[in-house]
């Protein structure tokens, strides 16, 4: 199969959206066994005929055939080795694949237009090892780099940013809560702001190491300053990693992804081998972990309202200079080229 491709902003990481008629093509052969298996049509001529009629029941065992059965993306060129990679399916209406938004960077694609491939591998074996070495949230590193693959950007980065943002002279600035809990609480009733300043005590059942605020560190069970977004921020990470106490930027977005996923990394290679077999379920909670970012980020941008004007964008005083003295340079190189100066 072949399509456009759209953003699909509440699929998991291991996930895309594909169009029911289209996975019913693609589909058909194991939705033709499943037919005849359920009793629905005495042998695979009828059931062929069934599913070209598009009978209710059709759509019924579609959705149990693709459960558990991946398929390939493909989006050209394919210049590295993330160019394809396995997703489960979600059936959805329409014409266009769905793709989460996260894995636009491993295909570099975008959506003005660029259309994606869609392969079915057939055999277990195929279906066994497209699960295991190509879905998405087992690929979540470079592989020309090491480095994060999948982090949030661009609308999601701009909600983490607003969500992480610290401001004066807010609604509950100053006021002292004993857990998290009392925080979200207090949001909830309106007492205190999204970037109000607050103090919070936490414990050692709740991070890894003490929390940390303008380069000071703070005991067990002592109030340190944070605000409440950032308290919300937190809420969705994992529970393993410190207490991330600063406005989150693009950089910032992707050193907390590359903290969630590499730490375990880096700890089993003095030799510590009963460790080893968590890295699948490390890498299975970075990738909850960025769909969470993902969510938080968007809602955030929504909530934040921000937008951009024309005035926003300030035109350089010299810019006439420039222009004129670069217009200045392109009728000389022509009246060369005229003369022959210049081939």
């Amino acid at each position: 199969g072949r399509s456009v491709i759209v953003v699909g902003p509440d699929l998991k990481l291991h996930q895309c959206g594909l169009p029911k008629e289209m996975a019913l093509e693609l589909f058909k052969p194991f939705v033709m066994r499943k037919l005849v298996e359920h009793g629905h049509a005495p042998n695979i001529k009828s059931a062929k005929r069934v599913v070209e009629r598009g009978r209710g029941e059709v759509w019924d065992v579609l959705e149990e055939v693709v459960q558990g059965h991946p398929v390939l993306l493909n989006r050209a060129p394919t210049l590295h080795r993330l160019g394809i990679q396995a997703f489960d399916v979600v059936l959805i209406e329409g014409s266009a694949i769905q793709i989460h938004p996260l894995v636009c960077a491993a295909f570099n694609a975008d959506f003005d237009g660029d259309q994606m491939a869609v392969h079915v591998p057939l055999s277990e074996q195929s279906q066994r090892e497209a699960r295991e070495l190509m879905m998405a949230n087992n690929n979540l590193l470079s592989p020309a780099s090491g480095e994060p693959i999948v982090a949030p950007t661009k609308d999601m980065v701009v909600g983490l940013y607003y969500l992480t943002l610290e401001r004066d002279g807010m609604v509950g600035e100053g006021r002292a809560f004993g857990s998290f809990e009392e925080v979200m609480i207090a949001r909830d009733l309106g007492m205190v702001d999204l970037h109000a300043k607050v103090r919070v005590r936490v414990t050692d059942e709740d991070f890894p190491e003490p929390p940390v605020a303008a380069g000071v560190t703070y005991g067990w069970s002592e109030l340190f300053p944070t605000t409440v977004g950032r308290i919300i921020l937190n809420s969705v990470l994992p529970k393993r990693l410190r207490f991330y106490n600063a406005i989150l930027d693009k950089t910032k977005v992707k050193g907390l992804v590359a903290d969630c996923m590499l730490a375990p990394i880096h700890a089993v290679f003095p030799g510590d081998a009963q460790r080893l077999p968590d890295l699948g379920a490390r890498f299975r909670e970075t990738a909850e972990m960025v769909d969470r970012l993902k969510d938080i980020g968007f809602r955030y941008a929504t909530v934040s309202g921000i937008t951009m004007a024309i005035s926003d964008i300030h035109i350089p005083l010299e810019k006439r200079r420039i222009v004129s003295e670069a217009d200045e340079e392109t009728n000389r190189a022509d009246r060369n080229f005229n003369r022959g100066l210049i081939t």
